[in-house]
């Protein structure tokens, strides 16, 4: 009886620690994002960061100065590495940690535990972006000094392996089932929302004639009159855009995500040489162009470009 007891006394305290360990989390999330936040708009970190942060609680009190840690740093998306210190921070670290008392573990062991946790937030252009269609863009069509509609691309007979678009499943193979996945359910395909991609992540990339998602593509824009969609821009400038690092095999490779655009569908090309939305043809290929959309709440608006892109902040760690 008495080791039954001991048990769940030492069960009360687990309890205790594993929440005290949530609302860390909770308090490190915030501050880390307030503080990038504040990065991002040119302010103090740290007050903005450490102001958060009091406002949540811990162990049954509010979250003090001396219980956190800011630090600036630089932020590799690529190699998802931050380095503290660093000159021209693009990220801020956030560490809370509080001191739990161990109401019956003490009795056996230590008085105290400690329970410490990091988040990491990061700002870049369009940091989170939830995609709407399979197809990924390079970003050679974005130009960094682009500041109005202008100077964003057109592109025809996307997708297109001469450095130009191709298909992607985002973080599944860019099969055409996967494709077909993501098409409205009138149109014969699955309905599936866009996933959330961020900057820095890898996605897949294929080019190809896929029939049956350009057929459920084409009724999707001709039909139902669907023609905005938001698409993720890959860090790759070369002869062949399916080639990025690591390349595939049969033409298939991965690219990492720069930022996202939003686009405009202007017709489709078909193996009859009608350009539009022209029934009986087999759709190949489609035209289209980039805009300009800074609606607030619109998730993954603009591009990597200077007038198109929205700043974001993402908890990347």
């Amino acid at each position: 009886m008495v080791l039954l007891v001991g048990m769940a006394a030492v069960g009360v305290d687990i309890g205790r620690l594993a929440l005290t360990a949530n609302e860390a989390q909770v308090v490190a999330d915030a501050a880390a994002t307030a503080g990038a936040l504040a990065l991002a708009d040119g302010q103090e970190v740290e007050p903005a960061a450490l102001g958060v942060a009091g406002e949540n609680a811990m162990a049954g009190s509010v979250a003090a100065p001396a219980d956190m840690t800011i630090a600036l740093g630089t932020y590799d998306f690529e190699l998802r590495q931050f380095v503290a210190g660093e000159a021209d921070p693009n990220a801020v670290s956030a560490t809370a940690e509080r001191e739990v008392t161990n109401l019956f573990a003490g009795i056996f062991a230590d008085p105290t535990s400690s329970v410490t946790r990091t988040a990491i937030a990061a700002t870049g252009p369009a940091s989170t972006g939830r995609a709407t269609l399979p197809i990924a863009l390079s970003d050679c069509h974005f130009p960094a000094d682009c500041e109005d509609e202008s100077c964003l691309p057109s592109l025809t007979q996307a997708p297109n392996g001469t450095d130009n678009s191709g298909f992607t499943g985002f973080f599944d193979n860019a099969s055409g089932t996967v494709l077909e996945s993501y098409i409205h359910p009138d149109c014969g395909g699955g309905g599936l929302d866009g996933p959330l991609v961020s900057v820095g992540e890898h996605i897949s990339l294929s080019n190809g004639q896929l029939t049956n998602f350009m057929q459920g593509f084409e009724c999707q824009v001709c039909e139902l009159g669907i023609t905005e969609y938001v698409v993720p821009i890959i860090t790759h400038c070369d002869e062949n855009f399916v080639s990025a690092s690591p390349p595939g095999s049969g033409g298939s490779g991965d690219g990492l995500v720069y930022g996202f655009a939003s686009i405009t569908v202007d017709s489709f090309n078909y193996s009859n040489g009608c350009t539009g939305c022209c029934q009986g043809g087999a759709p190949q290929t489609v035209n289209l162009h980039a805009v300009i959309r800074q609606e607030d709440g619109f998730t993954g608006a603009g591009g990597p470009c200077t007038g198109c892109q929205v700043d974001g902040i993402a908890l990347v760690q």
